[in-house]
């Protein structure tokens, strides 16, 4: 077993300097002693860079071009990490906070059991640290797409057994070295959303995926916390990326997909409907709320239907903020 691997931390920034602040002050105080903080920046339009520049000048920066989207975002810094001495990557959104032992524990994991490729720590809500925003992930073939288990529920009370899963959640996970030889990086045709389980799908062939309870991380999760909450960027990709990750499965998987993504986006529908009615500050991020759905829906239909080719897809909102 290796003293204190190294760790590089991926966090990748968008127009957020203030939780990409918030996130890497809270990583240098953990009590992992062999951690190097990679800051990723999506080329940002609102000046976040430069402040990142000047307030962490011994942090590296990787520039992209054009905003590459999670997926395009993580793989720079994945990549990276890389090309320097490295036995872990840890990805992480910029809107987390850690407790101080959060990665000593991974770490232990993984060093534990090299069969192990990915471990996904405990996430808790940011607002209510006492509830859970995963508890480690399972595909749900039902549900088309993958589960954060016990999501809502006292953290008290539930996901505290360490386990092995089927998919490792894309907030926060820490990725072996080894896996980006075997199972490649992200698929940048998602942008952002179903990456992670594509992700874990082709580290399964390879890798164990584990949850470790006794990681502890806090999530304050912007694309919203209801339906009626979430943000037009995320309902535009979460319902076609759906679509896009089941357009490699069978015809009889993919018509229960199309049939199960047609009535999820209708149950939604009703929900935005119901805020429009009652929430009348909030109409015009509601009305783009629901048109990004099902534009995003009908972009998957064309997908999974065969009309229409992935590649020809351009991003939605471009390069605007996500």
């Amino acid at each position: 077993m290796k003293a204190d691997p190294i760790v590089h931390a991926v966090i990748l920034n968008y127009n957020g300097f203030e939780d990409t602040n918030n996130c890497i002050n809270s990583l240098k105080k953990i009590d992992y002693p062999n951690i190097k903080i990679i800051i990723v920046d999506n080329a940002s339009t609102d000046g976040s860079y430069e402040k990142l520049k000047q307030e962490f000048s011994e942090i590296p920066v990787v520039v992209t071009e054009f905003n590459m989207g999670y997926t395009g975002g993580m793989n720079a810094g994945a990549k990276f990490a890389l090309k320097n001495e490295t036995d872990y990557i840890l990805l992480s959104n910029n809107d987390m906070l850690y407790e101080k032992d959060f990665l000593t524990v991974l770490v232990q994991k993984m060093e534990y059991d090299h069969r192990i490729g990915i471990v996904s720590p405990k996430v808790l809500y940011m607002h209510d640290k006492n509830m859970i925003y995963c508890a480690g992930a399972d595909f749900k073939p039902f549900r088309c797409g993958a589960v954060n288990m016990f999501k809502g529920m006292s953290a008290h009370e539930y996901g505290n057994e360490q386990r092995e899963i089927s998919s490792a959640e894309g907030s926060c996970l820490l990725i072996r070295k080894d896996v980006f030889d075997k199972a490649g990086f992200y698929n940048d045709k998602y942008f952002i959303y179903f990456e992670d389980i594509d992700f874990s799908d082709r580290v399964r062939k390879y890798f164990k995926i584990f949850y470790e309870p006794r990681s502890i991380v806090y999530h304050k999760t912007g694309a919203g916390l209801t339906w009626q909450d979430f943000s037009p960027f995320y309902y535009y990709y979460f319902s076609r990326n759906r679509l896009i990750y089941f357009s490699k499965f069978n015809f009889f998987v993919k018509t229960y997909v199309v049939i199960y993504s047609i009535l999820n986006s209708i149950a939604k529908s009703i929900v935005l409907g119901k805020a429009f009615l009652v929430k009348k500050g909030k109409r015009k991020r509601i009305t783009n709320a629901f048109k990004s759905m099902w534009e995003g829906t009908y972009t998957g239909l064309k997908i999974i239907l065969g009309l229409t080719r992935i590649e020809e897809n351009k991003p939605f909102l471009g390069n605007k903020p996500y």
